[in-house]
């Protein structure tokens, strides 16, 4: 009797857990690694929580400029795609998790990826003049 009631409490515990888990941000420890070095899991899941845009510059390196989005339905694609065309460049086409811009004879191809299921990256390469992703 007492083995069951212990398994019991212990089930209760797990399913509370999840259930907290899935409401709240899980812990930081539960999210996959960063394609940056300079910042922490923290550290990117602050800015992007607390920006009052939809994206938000993370960081520069290596010749990239990261910026993070709340993952919304696809809002944070069409976040870019309008932060690009005020920037004066031209959506082309998608393929897979790149999405192709042109402004006159200059092309650029900027990747998105997944980090959690409430978080997007975009991967936006250096260019003179410098691409800067500002949406309202």
């Amino acid at each position: 009797m007492m083995k069951k009631l212990v398994v019991s409490a212990l089930a209760l515990i797990l399913v509370v857990f999840g259930g907290i888990m899935m409401v709240n941000d899980p812990p930081f420890f539960l999210y996959g690694k960063l394609p940056f070095q300079s910042l922490s899991k923290q550290s990117v899941i602050s800015l992007i929580k607390d920006s009052p845009t939809p994206l938000t510059k993370l960081t520069v390196e290596d010749g990239y400029t990261w910026y993070g989005a709340k993952a919304d339905q696809g809002r944070e694609i069409d976040s870019l795609l309008s932060a690009m065309k005020k920037d004066g460049w031209s959506f082309v086409q998608q393929e897979g998790a790149g999405y192709f811009f042109e402004q006159g004879s200059e092309k650029v191809v900027i990747t998105s990826q997944t980090w959690s299921n409430q978080h997007v990256f975009f991967k936006v390469p250096d260019s003179n003049p410098p691409i800067t992703l500002i949406s309202n």
